[in-house]
């Protein structure tokens, strides 16, 4: 369970807002939150509220605890044994997009912390840290999975039986799911840094223009491609989050021996 990310921060429009209609096209539904402003001196205001910073910390703590039973459980058998590998490349993928996702959403809310300092700045970005964090703990997970997979898996079963009588030029072959499991660190890999690049990319886009632009308009298409990129990842994190436990539940069941799997706040 996440609380919704909350800015704390009121935003004052100023002459610069965007204000053209060339989002319009855009679905309501792949249209994020209107956080990301100028923040000029004086366009971010500092908002303090004490039951929502506190259970803001709540959360963020609740995260992290609800991890470490799976991080124990790991180094106690010394293996990774039991946890489906399509279990944690949903999880990944999806944490992945949930963050780029509200960093993006959020990115008014970054850039106003050059202005309010950092006190306000920290409160104001802790729903950015929860997600963060969550992406954090979900793929120390799978950096985990990697290093105690089992070794005896590690080798193709039809091929194990002539390795024992083999005594020179023989290598191993890789079993099908280590194979899988190095190819999908690859894909893991490489959607976060093609997220990063991207995220950036456009952030860049609508920062310059943002400051250079002197009619009022000039940023809304690199705007509207930042909201469809908001948008995506949003749906891409919600529907992995739905299907993420199916093959882990299949898994169980498959092996008939519980596996205990403590996923923090990631549903």
């Amino acid at each position: 369970m996440l609380v919704p990310a909350s800015s704390h921060l009121l935003f004052y429009p100023s002459q610069q807002q965007l204000t053209s209609d060339d989002t319009s096209w855009i679905p309501l539904f792949l249209q994020a939150p209107s956080d990301i402003q100028s923040t000029a001196t004086g366009a971010c205001t500092p908002r303090h509220n004490k039951p929502e910073l506190t259970l803001s910390i709540l959360v963020l703590i609740y995260i992290i605890v609800s991890y470490l039973p799976q991080y124990y459980r790991i180094f106690q058998k010394k293996s990774s044994d039991g946890l489906s590998l399509w279990f944690l490349i949903l999880g990944s993928l999806s944490t992945t997009s949930s963050f780029f996702n509200i960093f993006v959403l959020q990115w008014g809310v970054i850039r106003c912390c050059s202005v309010i300092g950092p006190g306000p700045c920290t409160e104001s970005i802790l729903g950015i840290t929860q997600l963060g964090v969550q992406f954090v703990m979900f793929n120390l997970i799978f950096i985990l999975y990697m290093i105690y997979f089992p070794p005896h898996k590690k080798v193709s079963t039809f091929l194990r039986h002539q390795l024992l009588h083999c005594r020179l030029f023989c290598l191993p072959a890789r079993s099908f799911t280590w194979t899988l499991s190095i190819l999908a660190t690859k894909i893991l890999l490489g959607y976060f840094f093609i997220s990063t690049a991207i995220t950036f990319i456009l952030l860049a886009a609508v920062g310059r223009e943002d400051i250079s632009h002197d009619d009022g308009t000039g940023n809304s298409r690199s705007r509207a491609w930042l909201l469809v990129w908001a948008g995506l990842l949003g749906i891409i994190a919600a529907f992995l989050a739905m299907i993420q436990y199916i093959p882990q539940i299949i898994e169980t069941y498959l092996r008939k021996v519980p596996f205990s799997i403590h996923s923090g706040g990631h549903n």
